[in-house]
């Protein structure tokens, strides 16, 4: 199969080796000034042929133009742990979200250990991939799994160990239900570790407005390049996880907030936090093409509630379709905010529920799985 251009790489090279169908990609940035893959996408192909045995990858002269074979995905074929440095081209959530949707169809045990960025303005935080994206896999039925975080900075460090499965289970994850409780860490890299204390410090001020249990650490580093962010993720009572991440420098999209102060940048990440759980979706913006996946590939009819969707969402659910010929179905529902009064409310009490007409609409996905199975592994 034949795409163009560069987006969604990494999905397109998911998609091949679950189906084992070979895939060629032109004009990879052929107009830019810098053409061809980036050196982070380099490191991601030579992470996926560590992984597996029997793939090809061509790629041209000038990098516009790359041939992928897909192998076999063998994971860890012997004892020996895999250690990979990803460079300081993109950060270690984007080379460990290309590969979870691979390592869980391997045929051996996985033990990785990967070196590079942790987070990056561009890239999804390893700290979202700890607390949202690893909780998701367990809902399909991948249990052993584990993800640890040595250090963050730009030697960061991460383990991350998979014991592969089947198949995928299908899931029903409509409801998002009422948050519970917010975690989050702040981070600080050769900063004065004052200032991961107050981006903390700012968002547990706004955040006690709303419930009581908060609860956000610190962790500071001395090495490595000058780094601040902080990351929240909101669980709720039906085993929902949104999450809000925002890094020193970040663009802010009010005017009388700046990303550089530590009390803004806390205030930044609330917002979008809040503003993630207004649109009532199971999962936030920034974690849609994961669970889309697994669906797609899961034994079983699954659902899923979106907020908004996001424009990489929409993209994925096209390279579903062409790839896996699945084909999901849209229906439009009312936002679950302030929908729902309790049974035994007054009319004085009903009349004062906040006026849910301005909230967005939803979307429930649904589909049938392909009912992908784990063809590497001989037992389970």
């Amino acid at each position: 199969m034949e795409f163009q251009g560069c987006a969604l790489l990494r999905y397109r090279v998911i998609a091949s080796l679950l189906m084992g169908t070979p895939i060629k990609i032109c004009k990879i940035r052929s107009k830019s000034d810098y053409p061809g893959l980036t050196d982070s996408e380099v490191k991601y192909l030579e992470l996926i042929a560590k992984l597996t045995s029997g793939s090809e990858i061509n790629i041209n002269d000038t990098g516009t133009v790359l041939k992928f074979s897909p192998g076999i995905i063998v994971n860890n074929p012997g004892s020996v742990p895999i250690d990979f440095d990803c460079g300081k081209g993109a950060s270690l959530g984007f080379f460990i979200e290309g590969i979870l949707p691979i390592v869980i169809f391997g045929k051996n045990k996985l033990h990785l250990v990967l070196r590079g960025l942790s987070h990056t303005v561009e890239d999804i935080g390893i700290d979202v991939i700890q607390y949202v994206q690893i909780p998701l896999l367990k809902k399909f039925g991948v249990e052993d799994i584990n993800f640890k975080i040595s250090c963050r900075g730009d030697e960061g460090e991460v383990i991350l160990k998979v014991t592969p499965v089947k198949n995928l289970n299908g899931v029903d994850l409509q409801d998002p239900g009422k948050i519970k409780k917010v975690r989050g860490v702040a981070f600080t890299s050769r900063l004065n570790v004052q200032m991961g204390n107050r981006a903390s410090y700012s968002a547990k001020g706004h955040l006690h407005s709303f419930l009581p249990d908060i609860w956000i650490h610190t962790d500071h580093y001395k090495f490595g390049e000058a780094l601040l962010g902080i990351t929240l993720v909101a669980e709720s009572n039906t085993g929902s996880f949104i999450s809000s991440e925002y890094l020193r420098g970040e663009i802010s999209q009010f005017d009388y907030l700046e990303s550089d102060v530590p009390e803004d940048l806390g205030s930044l990440a609330v917002i979008h936090l809040l503003d993630e759980i207004t649109y009532g979706g199971f999962v936030d913006s920034n974690n849609q093409c994961l669970p889309l996946l697994l669906m797609a590939i899961s034994r079983e009819k699954s659902s899923l509630r979106l907020g908004r969707l996001s424009s990489q969402a929409v993209e994925v659910l096209r390279l579903i379709q062409f790839m896996f010929n699945i084909t999901f179905s849209f229906t439009e529902s009312d936002n679950p905010k302030y929908t729902q009064l309790p049974e035994n409310v007054e009319e004085e009490e009903e009349a004062n529920e906040p006026d849910n007409s301005d909230l967005p609409k939803n979307i429930i996905a649904t589909c049938i799985g392909l009912g992908y199975q784990n063809m590497a592994r001989i037992g389970f």
